[in-house]
């Protein structure tokens, strides 16, 4: 019995591959996100051998159900809306599932597809001002026939004060060429807790570039940083995003962030 790949091959967008294969009897396995089968096959010496694999996508479900409450506090967080879809959807299939949670906070998910998801629980509102907790987003693998409990916990905008669930936080937004401070940047903090990401901040730095401010606790932080869409308008200059990773010391963050010019 021969190895039919020793190396991963991938198919084109048809679906199909072709290699060239010595005569005799082979082995493979074939994977699709959470879809996985091996067969053999024997390639005859007086000629090519096709195979065609038959892979049920779409077919089967997985049933995905939990919980939405507040980072902290532990309320339960009614009327959120939870998304479903696939990480990699084939631009044919629409694979989105929605439901809202119950004054328990519980959502159920009882047809979810299967392969790599995103599962996202948010407040629908095209208003950031009227948000009063951020988004929060988690990967998971689903198998056919899966039955998974997946909580979330959505951090408030606004956290209080209190130094054993909040960070103090203070970044400034500086030109990486001249020095100077850049007013209006948007200035976005996401977090890591317990496996899924959190949105903790959504912002604009002040005119001398700076945005200071309390987040929730969590266990790490990612800071985005995006050049001010005016100034690019108005003075002519662009500039490179900016992404940093973020740890607290004694209980406080402070990031200085040079913006790049695009040249």
């Amino acid at each position: 019995m021969r190895e039919a790949l020793r190396e991963p091959h991938r198919t084109d967008a048809n679906g199909e591959l072709q290699l060239a294969l010595f005569h005799g009897d082979y082995r493979a396995e074939v994977h699709a996100g959470a879809l996985e089968t091996s067969f053999e096959f024997r390639v005859p010496a007086t000629g090519p051998a096709e195979v065609l694999i038959r892979l049920p996508i779409g077919g089967g479900s997985a049933r995905i159900q939990g919980r939405v409450t507040e980072l902290g506090s532990g309320i339960p967080l009614g009327a959120s809306e939870v998304y479903c879809f696939l990480v990699d959807e084939p631009p044919e299939i629409d694979s989105r599932q929605h439901c809202k949670t119950d004054a328990d906070g519980r959502y159920e998910f009882d047809d979810a597809p299967i392969g790599e998801l995103a599962i996202v629980a948010y407040d629908h509102s095209t208003d950031q001002r009227t948000l009063t907790r951020g988004s929060t987003s988690r990967r998971k693998l689903a198998r056919r026939g899966d039955d998974l409990d997946l909580d979330f916990a959505r951090a408030p905008c606004d956290p209080g004060t209190d130094p054993t669930r909040t960070v103090a936080v203070a970044v400034r937004v500086l030109d990486a060429d001249s020095g100077l401070p850049i007013q209006r940047a948007s200035v976005d903090i996401e977090g890591d807790h317990l496996g899924a990401e959190l949105s903790l901040c959504w912002s604009t730095a002040d005119a001398l570039g700076q945005w200071t401010g309390r987040i929730a606790r969590v266990e790490s932080y990612r800071l985005t940083v995006d050049p001010p869409w005016l100034m690019s308008h108005d003075s002519g200059l662009k500039y490179e995003r900016a992404r940093l990773d973020l740890w607290p010391i004694d209980g406080a963050i402070e990031a200085t962030v040079r913006l790049p010019r695009q040249r």
